[in-house]
Order: structure tokens, then C-alpha cells, then sequence
């Protein structure tokens, strides 16, 4: 990135915690071009220690935050987080995040963190964080995110040859949200029409 475009927003803001590099592209996003390169340059490597994983929770809400103040600012309304050192109920207010949107966001992060830890084999580290999603509040997020955590839960069952919960797992998520049916059996479907 160019210096003066990082030295324009004034760099990271230490309030978003464990997203600073999505806040600032999101700042710089407002007056910059951003474009996705077509040579790979960066390598990034999975593993149980990465902040995605130890704190997906924090690093989900401050995602959700950036993107509020993001949208603040492109519809002219004040960023709300300038110069703060904390975010609190009030600022989430102001910003619109609602309860539905937060909780949303942290089983989203949790849900990410899970799947990346199944894709590289992480099994154990992928069912703890399934674990602590099970005490989650459900009541308060998308029925698209339960149904997602459903179908996440119900994969590592299936590798644990747990074959029965598997199943039971699936079928709650079709009950919560029927169009889950459709999501597996999307790139099966494209294959065939090929």
C-alpha cells in the first residue's frame, strides 16, 4: 500500500482489536482504489494459535463494527470510533449494530474458525469450538447461522463416525432453515449440468 494513502486515515486504531488490517482497508477503501492483485504474494498458513482461531470472537465483532462505521461514513454520517479507546454498548448503538447483527457476527467468526480447522485436519481444536458454540444464545442470531453451525456440527460428526447425531444434526438444520437442502447439493448440481 502507498504510505501517504495509510498516513491519510492516520494508521490503525488500536480500538479495533484483532481487525485493525480490515478497519484500515476499509478506511482506505473510502478515497483510495483497492484492487486483488492476480499473482499469489502472500502464503498463509492454518494452524490452532492464529488469531482467527484463539480470538475469533473479538476479531468478529470488531469486523462487524468496522463494516458499521464503514457504512457510516459512505452514507455521510459521522465514523463514531475516532479517537476512542473502547467500544461500548452505546458506541454499538450509534453505529446500529444491533444485538441480532453482534451475535450473529460472533457465531459467523466461530463458524470460520471451525471450518478452517476441519479443512486442515484440526479436528479437536474444530469440536471445542463447536463445544463452546453449543452454550451459545441461538434466539438472537440469523436462522442462516444456526443452520450453518448445524451443518458444521453435523460434518465433524460424521468424522468422529458419530453417524446417528450426524444425521440428527442434519435434519435440524433443514427444519430451522429449508433451503439448507439446496446448499450441498449446489456443486453437485453444477457438475452434472456441465
Amino acid at each position: 500500500m502507498r504510505t501517504d494513502a495509510y498516513a491519510a486515515v492516520g494508521g490503525y486504531r488500536k480500538v479495533m482489536v484483532d481487525a485493525e488490517d480490515y478497519d484500515l482497508w476499509l478506511q482506505i477503501a473510502d478515497g483510495n482504489q483497492l484492487a486483488n492483485l492476480p499473482d499469489v504474494v502472500l502464503k498463509y498458513r492454518r494452524h490452532p494459535a492464529q488469531v482467527s482461531v484463539r480470538k475469533c470472537s473479538q476479531q468478529a465483532l470488531s469486523s462487524t463494527i468496522a463494516r458499521a462505521a464503514a457504512l457510516h461514513r459512505r452514507t455521510g454520517r459521522p465514523d463514531g470510533l475516532n479517537g476512542l479507546s473502547e467500544i461500548t454498548p452505546a458506541v454499538l448503538e450509534s453505529l446500529g449494530v444491533t444485538d441480532v447483527s453482534r451475535q450473529s457476527a460472533l457465531a459467523r467468526g466461530y463458524l470460520t474458525s471451525i471450518q478452517s480447522m476441519s479443512e486442515v485436519g484440526e479436528y479437536s481444536v474444530a469440536g471445542a469450538l463447536v463445544d463452546t458454540l453449543r452454550s451459545f444464545d441461538w434466539k438472537s442470531v440469523e436462522k442462516s447461522v444456526f443452520a450453518d453451525y448445524l451443518l458444521l456440527s453435523a460434518s465433524l460428526q460424521w468424522h468422529e463416525r458419530r453417524f446417528f447425531r450426524s444425521a440428527v444434526s442434519v435434519v435440524q438444520a433443514l427444519v430451522t432453515r429449508p433451503r439448507t437442502l439446496g446448499r450441498p447439493l449446489k456443486p453437485l448440481l453444477s457438475r452434472l449440468s456441465l
